[in-house]
């Protein structure tokens, strides 16, 4: 990739923003992805975003378990920043990116979703009920509701789940 980009590609706003940034880090070769509540469904449902080269995510503090998984299980996502960092911030943590490496830039101490928590969470957002998501993880229901509800401690949830706003 010899120039950066940017998801959702139709959040003109955040594109600007995060490629002005980009240019004063003096990065041109970087994948912008902005995970919060608000574009959430829409990622869960377009995995192939993350077949990109050189993502870097910019995620809201809710989603931080979820990059944070996403950090540890694709070799091709190479920074989580949380989009509460200040413009200076973000530019300094987006300069610091080794080409081969990975870094995040935020402190969150519940840390990253589990693949069991990632599968449910996602399931969750299609309204599948919890007897069909222990079927489809191939668990008990007692089991698949503790998936549900360490993802929801993590990801600051309310106990039944996530929040309506993210769903479809």
């Amino acid at each position: 990739m010899d120039k950066c980009g940017y998801w959702p590609e139709n959040d003109s706003f955040f594109g600007k923003g995060i490629m002005a940034i980009a240019e004063i880090a003096g990065r041109k070769n970087l994948y912008f992805v902005n995970l919060d509540e608000s574009t959430f469904y829409d990622f869960i449902t377009q995995p192939q975003i993350l077949n990109i080269k050189s993502i870097v995510i910019i995620s809201s503090p809710t989603l931080y378990p979820l990059s944070l998984l996403l950090l540890t299980e694709f070799a091709n996502v190479h920074a989580v920043l949380s989009s509460d960092s200040g413009l200076e911030r973000l530019a300094n943590s987006i300069r610091r990116i080794p080409d081969n490496g990975k870094i995040t830039a935020a402190n969150y101490s519940a840390g990253a979703l589990t693949l069991p928590e990632y599968r449910t969470l996602t399931l969750l957002a299609q309204d599948v009920s919890m007897k069909h998501i222990a079927c489809i993880l191939g668990t008990s229901i007692s089991t698949a509701y503790v998936y549900r509800k360490k993802l929801s401690e993590k990801m600051r949830f309310p106990h039944n789940g996530i929040p309506v706003y993210m769903k479809r």
